[in-house]
């Protein structure tokens, strides 16, 4: 009897499995993925349907698709429509792969996002693997969405859908891996507006499982430029990247993260002036000189009041403990990072990923102004970089700087990471096993009860 009882246990899922199996258990996606390895240049943006996160999980990082080098598709259990929505963010990209795969409640959406991209683009480069049972093959199509009247041809919000039977299990959680901890996923991206002076800026925010309050982190990109393409979908595509890196992570440890798009960056694009365009304005007008100058204007007052307003957004929010807010940056952003630290004393922590890294030798003005920042501070900051990042130098200023004023302070220097100058560069995206439990332990003895 207890025999049969058992059965009766572990049928239902032995079945379930049987009908629907897992996709990375019959599907071929080595083949896939060692396709777009050999025929991907290196900008090309990759976007992968939600259903082969788990093959992507354990194959992509043999194939050079590792954590944060692709974007992850969203799912929803009810609404097609919703994946042509997510699909809409590739719009104006003249490269970009695009890898699916099914599992058989969800072939309506995937029907829909191929049929959808082949209506607003052009394929340039293709390959199928079929299933060695009943599924859809995986996939993976190189497209050219940039063509502007194809793109104006139709919209997510009018191209025709397949309904999905939203009868028929299983929910997206039981194929798309939960972010979080075992206590339930992690919510999120949201996208929200912050408001800065009269600009409307865009950032993503993810939170944890559970009720709150929570601690929460404010991240600060990078510089860089406006797309050569009118709505700056390359941009807004990379730094996008960057935020689906950072943000599950964060969440994952406890912490609300808010991934703002600063004036004219990414998601925020036509909101002002991208700083590196500013830069690269001042450099052609006067020179070296100039350009430092501005960089130094810019992180004291727009770029600075754009972060200000983010941490008053984070203060705000519901689920987030305003006494318990840190910041957090990389490059350009790590910069920003230090000046915020030293304008507001209320912050738990700062965290400063590589910055001013390609400018310290060549910038005085920022020099001279972080050091300003550091030796004011009352804020604890850990300070991390690569090794072979362009410059460590920023660094271990700055921390012996910290040492001296006798404000609580943390550097580590990580080793080399990356192929080329800007991959050392990016060693916060590209190693973030290397630097989690460092980061997370400064940041929990500050920010916890």
């Amino acid at each position: 009897m207890a025999l049969v009882a058992l059965a009766a246990l572990v049928a239902p899922p032995v079945y379930a499995t049987a009908t629907d199996p897992p996709p990375y258990f019959i599907e071929d996606y080595k083949s896939v993925l060692a396709h777009v390895q050999a025929h991907r240049e290196q900008d090309d943006p990759v976007y992968v349907y939600p259903f082969a996160y788990e093959a992507m999980a354990h194959y992509g990082p043999r194939f050079g698709l590792g954590p944060g080098r692709y974007i992850l598709g969203m799912c929803n259990e009810h609404e097609s429509r919703r994946y042509l929505e997510d699909v809409d963010r590739l719009r104006g990209l003249p490269r970009v792969w695009v890898i699916l795969a099914s599992v058989r409640p969800f072939y309506p959406p995937r029907q829909s996002i191929e049929q959808y991209l082949h209506a607003i683009g052009v394929v340039h480069d293709s390959l199928a693997i079929r299933s060695r049972q009943r599924l859809y093959p995986v996939s993976a199509e190189l497209f050219d969405l940039s063509d502007p009247v194809r793109l104006r041809a139709t919209t997510a919000a009018t191209f025709p859908v397949t309904p999905i039977d939203d009868t028929l299990p299983p929910p997206c959680n039981d194929w798309v891996r939960p972010t979080a901890d075992s206590s339930g996923p992690a919510r999120g991206p949201d996208t929200v507006v912050v408001r800065s002076g009269a600009l409307e800026l865009r950032a993503l925010l993810w939170r944890p499982a559970g009720q709150g309050p929570f601690p929460a982190v404010l991240f600060n990109h990078g510089s860089g430029h406006a797309s050569s393409t009118p709505s700056g979908r390359f941009d807004q595509q990379h730094r996008e990247t960057q935020a689906m890196t950072l943000g599950p992570v964060f969440a994952r440890h406890g912490y609300v993260l808010l991934f703002l798009f600063r004036r004219g960056a990414g998601l925020s694009a036509g909101q002002g002036t991208y700083s590196g365009d500013r830069m690269d304005s001042a450099f052609a007008a006067g020179g070296q000189d100039a350009r430092n100058r501005v960089q130094v204007e810019m992180l004291e007052a727009d770029e600075s009041s754009d972060a200000m307003a983010g941490l008053a957004f984070l203060r705000a929010r519901p689920e987030v403990d305003p006494r318990r807010v840190a910041v957090a940056g990389h490059s350009f952003g790590g910069s920003l990072t230090l000046l915020v630290a030293e304008r507001d004393s209320t912050l738990g922590a700062a965290i400063d990923f590589a910055g001013a890294a390609n400018s310290w030798v060549g910038s005085p003005p920022l020099r001279e102004r972080l050091l300003r920042a550091v030796a004011r501070t009352t804020v604890p900051v850990f300070f991390v970089h690569a090794a072979n990042d362009y410059s460590i130098a920023p660094g271990t200023s700055l921390a012996a700087a910290m040492d001296r004023a006798g404000t609580p302070h943390r550097i580590k220097i990580y080793p080399p990471v990356g192929r080329t100058r800007a991959e050392e560069h990016s060693f916060v995206y590209l190693n973030v096993a290397a630097w989690e439990s460092d980061v997370f332990t400064f940041l929990d003895a500050r920010m916890r009860p």
